[in-house]
Formats: C-alpha cells, sequence, structure tokens
C-alpha cells in the first residue's frame, strides 16, 4: 500500500509518465509518441520520476541528495499542498 501512496503523492506528469512504463510496460518509443514529446525527453522524465518517488518511499533519504535542491524544494511545495 506504501507504493501506492509514494505513487500518489507524484506530480500528475511524474506519475503518468510512471505508469505508462511500469505499469502498462510501454517501450520510451511508445510513450514518445503516446504524449508528443521526443523518446530523450521521455528518459529524462521517466528519470526525475523515479527519483522522486524514491525520495517518497525512503523518508530517510536527504531529498536535497536524491532530487537536487531545486526539486527537492518541489517536493516539499507538494506535500505542503496535499
Amino acid at each position: 500500500m506504501w507504493v501506492r501512496e509514494a505513487i500518489g503523492r507524484l506530480d500528475a506528469s511524474e506519475r503518468e509518465i510512471l505508469m505508462l512504463r511500469e505499469y502498462e510496460q510501454l517501450s520510451y518509443s511508445e510513450i514518445s509518441d503516446l504524449l508528443r514529446i521526443p523518446v530523450n525527453t521521455v528518459r529524462s522524465r521517466l528519470f526525475r520520476a523515479r527519483l522522486a518517488l524514491k525520495a517518497h518511499l525512503d523518508p530517510r533519504a536527504n531529498a536535497s541528495e536524491v532530487l537536487g535542491k531545486n526539486e527537492a524544494a518541489r517536493v516539499r511545495e507538494n506535500e505542503a499542498v496535499q
């Protein structure tokens, strides 16, 4: 259940790309076609989504180490809203 909660805490765009890859098992190319974005953008967004998920799943991890300072601030803002 805690994985679902962590996924629910992701931004909508992070959640979408992660679900397409991991749950729907679409290829990077298929995701690229579906979202109409370049394959390298799929790769970078998926990378950031996985880092954000890792930060949500491991509360002991220092978010700034995992995500970088700007991403960590964005995660904290999202947590405050929810």
